[in-house]
């Protein structure tokens, strides 16, 4: 199960202020493309996390170890 969007954890990996080891290349893409999009003021942060909920919830099992790592779900 994937976290709610409002966990301030999607907020975190999104602004840096948290930064995981991900396994998942894939992951880390979108994640960056996010980051990039913020950054130069296309999307705003609750449309990149909206953004990253669905693609992680659109591929759940393929992001389930990322999403324990950043949600400390072990």
């Amino acid at each position: 199960m994937i976290p709610d969007l409002r966990r301030k954890e999607w907020a975190e990996i999104l602004n840096g202020s948290m930064n995981p080891k991900l396994t998942s290349f894939s992951f880390q893409m979108k994640l960056n493309s996010l980051k990039l999009e913020i950054k130069i003021r296309k999307i705003n942060l609750e449309e990149a996390i909206a953004e990253l909920h669905r693609f992680v919830s659109a591929n759940e099992q393929l992001y389930q170890k990322d999403v324990k790592t950043i949600f400390n779900l072990f």
